[in-house]
C-alpha cells in the first residue's frame, strides 16, 4: 500500500479539524439560543418578584384631589411633549421614587386584577414621597395622572363606576397640572365617557332624565376625547352612536356609524362588520319611524339601506315586504318573503312570513 504523502495527510487533517470545529459551533449556538429563551422567558418574572415586596406591603394612600369636572373651555389647545422647567433643582431621590412608581403602574397590566390595588396603593406611596420633597416636579404630577387613571381602570373592571369617574377626574385634574400627557387625556375623557355610559344604561328602565343626563355627560367626554386626539376614532364614533342609539336619536346615530366607517381600521374594535350591524339595526327603526309617519317612500329606502349594511336582516326584509304589499307591490313583496324563507333566516318566525307570502300570492292569482 502506497504511503500517503504529507500534503494528503494534511488535508485530511484540516478537513477533521473543520468538521470538529463546525460541530461545536453548532452546539455553542444551541446553547445560547436555550439560555436567549430562558432568559426571556424568566425576565418579567423577575421584574415582579422585585416588586411584589413592596406590593404586599401595607399600602399608604395618598390624599386624592378633590374631584373636579373638566369644562369644555379648559381644554388646552397646545400640548407639552416635554416637561415643565422646574423653577428649582430637583433632588435626586424624586427621580428614583418616580421611577419606582413608573416600574409598577408599567407591570400592573401583566397581573391578576386582585393584585392591581396594591400595586397602585404602593404608586401612590412613591408619588407621595415625590410630592413632599419637590410638589412642583411636572413628570410627578403626570405619573399620578396615570396611575389615577389606572385606578378608574380598576374600578371599571369590578363594575364601581362611582370611585371610577373619581378616579378619572382626578386623573384629568393631574394631567392639567403637569402640561405633559400626550394621548393620556383623552383616554381618560373615554374612559369617564364609558362609566357615564354605565350609569345610563342602569337608569334607563327607571329614570329616563336622570339616564338622559348621564349619557350627555359620556357624549360630552366622548367629544372631548376626540378634541385631544384620541388614537383610534372610530371607537370613539362608535360609543357615540350607540349612545344616540339609545336615545333613540337615529340620524345622529347613524352620522357617527358612518363617521366610525370611514376611520375604522380593523385591527382595533369595533370592527367593520360590527359597525355595519349597528348601522342596519338604526336604519331598521328609523323604516319603523317612517312607516308609522306614512312616509313610505322613505320607509322603503331605510330598510333598503339596513339589508345592504346586513343582509341577515331578516327583520328589515319582512317590513320591506310588507310595505310593499301595503302599496300594492305584491310581486316585489313577495320577493322579500322568498329571500327570508329561503336563507332561513334566524330570529324571525318563518311561518308567519309564510302566510304573508300566501296572502300576497293570493292576491295575484
Amino acid at each position: 500500500m502506497k504511503k500517503e504523502s504529507d500534503t494528503i495527510r494534511a488535508a485530511k487533517i484540516n478537513a477533521e479539524g473543520t468538521v470538529k470545529a463546525a460541530k461545536i459551533n453548532a452546539k455553542w449556538k444551541v446553547v445560547t439560543t436555550i439560555i436567549s429563551i430562558i432568559f426571556a422567558i424568566i425576565t418579567p418574572f423577575i421584574i415582579y418578584k422585585c416588586t411584589k415586596n413592596t406590593a404586599e406591603s401595607q399600602p399608604v394612600k395618598i390624599e386624592t384631589s378633590q374631584p373636579v369636572v373638566i369644562q369644555s373651555d379648559m381644554l388646552k389647545e397646545d400640548v407639552h411633549s416635554v416637561l415643565p422647567t422646574p423653577k428649582k433643582p430637583t433632588p435626586k431621590s424624586v427621580f428614583e421614587h418616580n421611577l419606582k412608581a413608573k416600574n409598577i403602574l408599567d407591570i400592573i397590566t401583566l397581573i391578576s386584577d386582585k393584585k392591581i390595588k396594591n400595586l397602585l396603593d404602593n404608586a401612590f406611596d412613591e408619588l407621595k414621597k415625590s410630592l413632599a420633597e419637590d410638589n412642583e416636579y411636572g413628570e410627578t404630577y403626570y405619573f399620578l395622572g396615570v396611575a389615577f387613571c389606572k385606578l378608574g381602570d380598576y374600578y371599571t373592571v369590578v363594575n364601581d363606576f362611582t370611585n371610577a369617574i373619581i378616579a378619572y377626574n382626578d386623573s384629568l385634574y393631574h394631567f392639567d397640572k403637569s402640561e405633559i400627557y400626550y394621548t393620556h387625556k383623552s383616554n381618560v375623557y373615554f374612559d369617564r365617557g364609558k362609566s357615564y355610559t354605565a350609569f345610563g344604561d342602569i337608569y334607563s328602565n327607571n329614570d329616563s332624565e336622570k339616564s338622559k343626563e348621564y349619557y350627555q355627560k359620556a357624549l360630552d367626554d366622548l367629544n372631548n376625547a376626540l378634541k385631544n386626539n384620541f388614537s383610534y376614532p372610530e371607537n370613539i364614533y362608535f360609543a357615540i352612536a350607540n349612545i344616540y342609539q339609545k336615545m333613540k336619536e337615529y340620524q345622529k346615530a347613524i352620522v357617527n356609524y358612518t363617521n366610525a366607517l370611514q376611520t375604522a381600521n380593523d385591527q382595533y374594535k369595533p370592527t367593520k362588520k360590527e359597525i355595519f350591524f349597528e348601522r342596519s339595526n338604526v336604519n331598521y327603526e328609523l323604516g319603523l319611524i317612517n312607516f308609522q309617519n306614512k312616509n313610505y317612500n322613505n320607509a322603503i329606502q331605510n330598510y333598503k339601506d339596513a339589508i345592504e349594511d346586513n343582509f341577515e336582516n331578516s327583520s328589515a326584509h319582512y317590513e320591506l315586504g310588507n310595505t310593499l304589499c301595503y302599496l300594492k307591490k305584491w310581486k316585489e313583496a313577495i320577493h322579500q318573503y322568498d329571500l327570508i324563507l329561503e336563507h332561513g333566516f334566524r330570529n324571525i318566525d318563518l311561518k308567519m312570513v309564510k302566510n304573508s307570502r300566501d296572502f300576497a300570492v293570493s292576491i295575484i292569482e
